[in-house]
């Protein structure tokens, strides 16, 4: 945290689909890219 500037705030945009392939845990999931390139620091959100 930078001192005066807050808590920094993260952007997402949407760059791909995947598809769930099985469930670990309530945590955890498998997927399977379907549409789009996974970048190393990609985070996955449920579509609403």
């Amino acid at each position: 945290m930078i001192p005066g500037k807050g808590v920094p705030i993260e952007h997402f945009a949407a760059s791909g689909q995947a598809t769930v392939t099985s469930i670990t845990d309530a945590h955890c999931v498998r997927a399977e890219l379907v549409q789009g390139t996974a970048q190393w620091a990609d985070h996955t959100r449920p579509m609403p």
